[in-house]
């Protein structure tokens, strides 16, 4: 059973079709496994751009199930999960290192990392367009695409603001659009000698600076005129409590998964 928005998708391919699905997980319930799709979840069906060894690997693991079904059981692949699956916290420092070292150092270019850290927002550019207009089936969207600076106490780092803009700023992309507009009108105006006021969309952005927030980040390697270098790119963003962890419950067991982590490490160390 699967359930979720992006669980719909499912319904559009035919049985033996060769899927790739990210960001989903496994619930067991009353005897049952589901799979349970949320904001980040993403269904595949064009497999060029996936490692042509993960795409053979599973072509075989499809035809060997076909046939010794009994083999190949749900609950043992779930079995095999570890607690390294678990959510954990990073702080930007330890990020910025593993991320510059995998994919600067070592090179692994098509590779992408994801982290979650908790960090403090800080600031974020306006000399470009901080949303972005695309067409999704038949519609206009707008989405936050933005240069947004978070901190915390071990440094600070640049990342592409995307998804969970809107709990970053307290602004819907469609508002943040036009504030932006109003702003550079309001400049041009200023110009021929209007009064001058300081912007909506500024004040608003100032008065969540300091303001923390749990990020899912992900690293990708970004290489122009011949350097290479590691670009962040938000894909959740969520405060607690919230809607989205309304008793703080996600946050504590993503802090008590570290602790443990950080207990395991200080043992073998």
């Amino acid at each position: 059973m699967a359930w979720g928005d992006a669980g719909d998708r499912l319904k559009d391919y035919q049985q033996q079709d060769l899927i790739i699905l990210t960001n989903v997980s496994i619930k067991q319930f009353q005897e049952m496994y589901h799979l349970k799709f949320d904001n980040n979840s993403r269904v595949f069906k064009d497999t060029k751009d996936i490692d042509q060894k993960i795409v053979s690997n599973l072509l075989k693991f499809r035809n060997n199930r076909n046939s010794k079904p009994q083999e190949f059981q749900l609950k043992n692949i779930s079995a095999k999960g570890s607690s390294q699956a678990k959510t954990v916290l990073y702080c930007i420092d330890s990020i910025k290192q593993h991320a510059e070292d995998a994919i600067v150092s070592k090179q692994k270019k098509t590779e992408k990392f994801y982290y979650t850290t908790f960090a403090y927002f800080d600031s974020i550019s306006l000399k470009r367009n901080i949303t972005w207009k695309r067409e999704e089936d038949g519609e206009d969207r707008r989405i936050f695409l933005a240069n947004a600076k978070f901190t915390d106490s071990t440094g600070s780092f640049w990342v592409t603001l995307c998804q969970g803009g809107d709990t970053v700023l307290g602004l819907s992309p469609q508002e943040a659009h036009k504030l932006q507009e109003q702003m550079r009108e309001d400049q041009i105006n200023q110009g021929n000698g209007a009064n001058s006021e300081q912007p909506e969309l500024v004040r608003q952005i100032q008065s969540r600076k300091g303001c923390g927030f749990s990020l899912r980040v992900q690293a990708k390697c970004r290489e122009y005129e011949g350097n290479t270098t590691v670009q962040y790119t938000t894909f959740q963003a969520y405060r607690a409590p919230s809607e989205l962890d309304p008793n703080c419950q996600k946050l504590n067991n993503t802090l008590l998964n570290t602790l443990r982590k950080l207990r395991i490490k200080a043992a073998d160390d």
